[in-house]
């Protein structure tokens, strides 16, 4: 949902250039890249579940509240502190799986988790685009963040 409606909200809903949309893209992707190897060395320390939750709890905070954001500097912000979080989940999220499949089955369940995430951002994106019909781009958002919060749910259930 985020790639496909982000752009199109920072044109317009918010009316700013086209440069706005590389530049938060930039401010999501840098952080996002760099909080994934301190969130593995966390999770490998203290265990997968509370890295995870923190990365869930922080992407939800960041997409809820990202829409009500009018100023380049807080958009700024949220994006940040979404990449960052998203970022730190994937660390994580990789040893819990690698810790709960065999060693033989890795590349295969690896391949299932793509997959997965890559049909999902399709039916998303397709859904995010109907919802236009009855919801506008700012409530696309923060109901996408609310879709986080089973999987957060899920992750508060793991024992480790």
């Amino acid at each position: 949902v985020f790639e496909t409606m982000f752009p199109i909200y920072v044109k317009e809903d918010l009316a700013l250039d086209t440069y706005y949309v590389g530049l938060l893209f930039a401010v999501r992707g840098v952080p996002n890249a760099f909080s994934r190897i301190p969130a593995g060395i966390m999770a490998d320390r203290i265990g997968r579940r509370i890295p995870l939750i923190i990365s869930y709890s922080l992407t939800f905070t960041a997409l809820f509240i990202l829409p009500t954001a009018k100023n380049i500097y807080l958009l700024m912000l949220l994006i940040g502190l979404y990449g960052f979080a998203w970022g730190a989940r994937t660390a994580p999220s990789a040893a819990l799986y690698s810790d709960n499949v065999s060693s033989l089955d890795t590349g295969f369940i690896s391949t299932i988790i793509w997959l997965t995430s890559d049909v999902a951002m399709a039916l998303g994106s397709s859904l995010a685009g109907a919802l236009t019909i009855f919801f506008s781009i700012p409530q696309i958002i923060m109901l996408s963040s609310i879709l986080l919060l089973p999987g957060l749910f899920l992750i508060l259930m793991i024992s480790e």
